[in-house]
């Protein structure tokens, strides 16, 4: 074979495997929109969602993320406080868990008379049962609402050293509002109950 023939072979050699390496654009689907899934305000079952919609859950979780925060804080001073018999004056724990002035005033007339009663809770403990959103429910245009039940039958309260009963089991209605920068309580209902079930 001559060296042009050779030449020729190979050039056609070369250009027919060039052709069945030609690459070719591949074929993409279109990406699929991405799906949210969105938990409802007062709680249960997830459903498909507009990512406006997801954004605006995330922000409504944060705000009772806060709220729980607020409420499991004011609750573990009002027990701090119990058990001490009372204060003087108006606490850390309480001015930056109460933003409502009528709220504070109240606080602060109650543990007053503790104290200068000899009223103490000992022993036992005071136990939050449940603790759950209820957006249906607004006072004050409030930003966010929740429901409680505390169980604090276990403890012991006396006055002056003599026993006068037991703690009580309640249940609270809290609602928040912003004071200055801050979510705080800005409304609070209770009552007592036989016992935290539902």
């Amino acid at each position: 074979m001559s060296v042009s023939m050779r030449i020729a072979v190979s050039a056609l050699s070369a250009v027919m495997v060039l052709a069945g390496c030609t690459p070719t654009t591949p074929v993409t689907s279109p990406s699929p929109a991405p799906t949210f899934q969105c938990t409802p305000e007062a709680g249960g079952v997830a459903a498909p969602c507009s990512q406006a919609e997801f954004e605006q859950m995330q922000k409504t979780d944060a705000l009772y993320a806060e709220a729980e925060r607020v409420y499991r804080k004011y609750l573990a001073e009002d027990e701090r406080v119990a058990r001490q018999g009372g204060a003087a004056q108006l606490t850390k724990g309480y001015k930056e868990t109460i933003g409502d002035p009528v709220i504070l005033r109240q606080t602060l007339k109650i543990i007053k008379q503790n104290k200068a009663e000899g009223r103490v809770m000992r022993g036992g403990d005071v136990r939050l049962i449940w603790l759950k959103r209820t957006p249906a429910l607004s006072v004050k245009a409030s930003l966010a609402a929740l429901a409680a039940c505390i169980d604090a039958s276990s403890s012991r309260l006396y006055m002056n050293g003599e026993y006068v009963g037991q703690g009580a089991i309640y249940q609270e209605e809290v609602f928040y509002q912003m004071f200055g920068d801050d979510l705080k309580i800005s409304s609070l209902n209770y009552e007592m109950v036989q016992s935290c079930e539902n």
